[in-house]
């Protein structure tokens, strides 16, 4: 692209190439290949920012070319903007005009979002004649090289620390424009896992409580959110101030594949082993009661960032089996002879719709067996007709539900 060091490039009488697909004639169809023609300057309007070219011999731009390239000397020095009938001459946009907006737009909102090893901004290389700036990389300890200047620069990550990092990009055009423009970067392996439950659960630092044979669901996280936004106003050659609409907000997020894994192996704790979940999600059960361990690793290309829960397992007094279920799910009760201790109401809640699909009065059956305590240490639901999908069995210790219940999520597989 042209910059004001090159303004011999437009002088009058000169004759550039303009390129495009557009009519060959006035009311002519569109090309279907790329057509170009060298085309003469006959006037340059430094005041409206626009070169005037065609009309000698009749080669000229025309409809559908507009937004095409006007080049010399492999140097893009206008943008087909407007003209009369076809043949006659046209207007072209002065690129040099412009520079400012174009550089910050093209050349610095491409910088690269994620740094591991060496990174070299490439598009940087490749900024207009006569176009400097100096470059920085914070906080220092992310970096092995944190500052410099020239046509491009690679920047590293150090290797042993990782997180959120700023390049700072000062460039000057020849016009006298100057701009900062600062662009967040995620350096290095992925941050500390974030682990949240589906409600069930609770995570307490890395101790957490649960009741054996439930199933349990955890969504793990390390995504640190990116912002970059350029919001400084370019100047002109003219010296008046360009006011430039302002890059938005962008949000990016590292991208980090999740593996799961409990410890002891599968059938002695979890009934999972090793699971490696993309959208970051597992789901789980318990086998027995006991001390576990539940590591969650997040991996990039840069590294490995790992976070253990220790599980401690407890009876909880009553279990929920199977689960997943199919066609039977049953809640046993491991003391029926403690009659205080069994529930008033079981009902089951499709998860999403939390609609109420089967319920039964246990209050019903304790007054009628209540001499017969096994008549009620296991009740039976029939799932078969249930479609399959998530649920909830909700556990009432009061009929009325106004007292404590207990609520276990299940899963009806094929």
């Amino acid at each position: 692209m042209a910059s004001a060091n090159n303004s011999g490039l437009w002088a009058i009488g000169n004759q550039p190439t303009v390129s495009g697909f557009g009519r060959t004639s006035s009311g002519g169809s569109l090309s279907n290949e790329l057509r170009q023609v060298n085309v003469q300057i006959t006037n340059v309007d430094n005041t409206n920012n626009k070169i005037r070219a065609g009309g000698n011999g009749g080669n000229d731009s025309c409809q559908g070319d507009s937004g095409g390239p006007l080049s010399s000397s492999n140097t893009q020095i206008g943008i087909v903007s407007a003209g009369g009938t076809c043949g006659t001459g046209g207007d072209y946009m002065m690129v040099s005009k412009y520079l400012d907006f174009i550089t910050q737009t093209i050349h610095l909102l491409g910088t690269p979002d994620f740094i591991c090893g060496n990174t070299t901004f490439e598009n940087i290389s490749k900024l207009p004649d006569g176009v400097s700036f100096q470059w920085s990389a914070s906080p220092s300890n992310l970096f092995t090289v944190s500052s410099g200047s020239g046509l491009s620069f690679t920047t590293a990550n150090n290797g042993s620390n990782y997180g959120k990092g700023t390049i700072t990009l000062t460039v000057t055009t020849p016009s006298g424009g100057t701009f900062v423009h600062n662009k967040e970067v995620w350096v290095g392996k992925p941050d500390a896992i974030t682990l949240t439950t589906d409600g069930t659960f609770s995570i307490n630092n890395n101790n957490v409580s649960i009741c054996k044979t439930f199933g349990y669901c955890m969504t793990a996280s390390s995504n640190i959110l990116l912002k970059r936004r350029s919001t400084s106003p370019l100047i002109d050659d003219s010296n008046s101030t360009i006011n430039v609409i302002s890059q938005r907000d962008r949000t990016i997020s590292t991208s980090s594949n999740f593996t799961y894994s409990g410890w002891p192996s599968s059938n002695s704790f979890f009934n999972i082993s090793t699971l490696s979940s993309p959208n970051d999600r597992t789901c789980f059960g318990t086998n027995n009661t006991g001390s576990y361990f539940l590591t969650v690793n997040a991996s990039n290309s840069c590294g490995t960032n790992g976070r253990s829960v220790i599980f401690q397992v407890n009876s909880c007094g009553f279990r929920v089996f199977p689960n997943p279920a199919q066609t039977t799910l049953a809640i046993e009760f491991e003391n029926p002879e403690m009659i205080e201790s069994i529930p008033d109401l079981i009902e089951i809640q499709e998860e999403k719709s939390q609609k109420i699909v089967k319920s039964k009065d246990i209050k019903a059956i304790k007054d009628k067996e209540k001499n017969n305590p096994k008549a009620f240490s296991k009740i039976d639901f029939d799932v078969k007709d249930l479609p399959r999908g998530v649920y909830y069995v909700q556990i009432f210790f009061d009929g009325t539900k106004q007292k404590s219940k207990e609520s276990v999520r299940i899963i009806l597989t094929d």
